[in-house]
C-alpha cells in the first residue's frame, strides 16, 4: 500500500512536467523576439508591433510596444514558428489632430471647443505616423524558425 501512495505522489509530481513538454513548440514555449524598428532612418520612439498568424499557421497574434526603435516579446508571449503579417504604427503628437479631437469632445459634451476642458486625456492629439501599406494594410511579412529566439528588424519608409 505504501509503494502505491509513494507511486501516485511521483506521478502527480511528474505530470505538470510532463503536460508542459507538449504544449507549443518543440522548447515548450513561444519564440522569443526581439528587434528594431527605423522609419524615414530614424529609430521609432513612441510605437506598437504586432504579428498576425497567416493562414497554416497555429499561433496566437502577439505584439509589443516599440520604444526607442526597439522592441521585445518574452518566450512565453512570443508567437509559434511559422508565417505572419507584420503591422507597425507609430504614434506622435500632432497639434491639428489635439486641435480635431478637442472640438469633437466640446460637441460631444455641449459645449463650446475655446470653454472645454484643457484636459490632456480629452484634447491630446496623437496620430499614427506610419504608412497603411505597414498597419491597416500591411505589405509586410516574415517567417518565425523554430528556435529559441528570434531577431526581427524593419527598415520603413514614407
Amino acid at each position: 500500500m505504501r509503494a502505491l501512495a509513494i507511486g501516485f505522489r511521483m506521478f502527480v509530481r511528474a505530470l505538470p512536467l510532463a503536460i508542459a513538454a507538449g504544449c507549443g513548440t518543440s522548447q515548450g514555449h513561444g519564440i522569443a523576439l526581439t528587434g528594431e524598428i527605423m522609419f524615414n532612418g530614424k529609430p521609432i520612439s513612441d510605437g506598437s508591433i504586432s504579428l498576425v498568424p497567416i493562414a497554416g499557421t497555429s499561433s496566437p497574434t502577439t505584439g509589443a510596444t516599440i520604444k526607442g526603435g526597439s522592441f521585445k516579446i518574452d518566450r512565453r508571449m512570443g508567437p509559434y514558428p511559422g508565417k505572419y503579417k507584420v503591422e507597425i504604427y507609430s504614434f506622435v503628437d500632432s497639434e491639428a489632430n489635439a486641435k480635431d479631437k478637442k472640438r469633437l469632445n466640446a460637441s460631444l459634451f455641449g459645449q463650446p471647443p475655446d470653454k472645454f476642458s484643457t484636459d490632456p486625456a480629452l484634447t491630446s492629439g496623437r496620430s499614427n505616423e506610419i504608412p497603411e501599406r505597414y498597419n491597416t494594410k500591411t505589405e509586410l511579412t516574415t517567417t518565425i524558425p523554430d528556435s529559441p529566439s528570434y531577431e526581427l528588424r524593419f527598415d520603413l519608409t514614407k
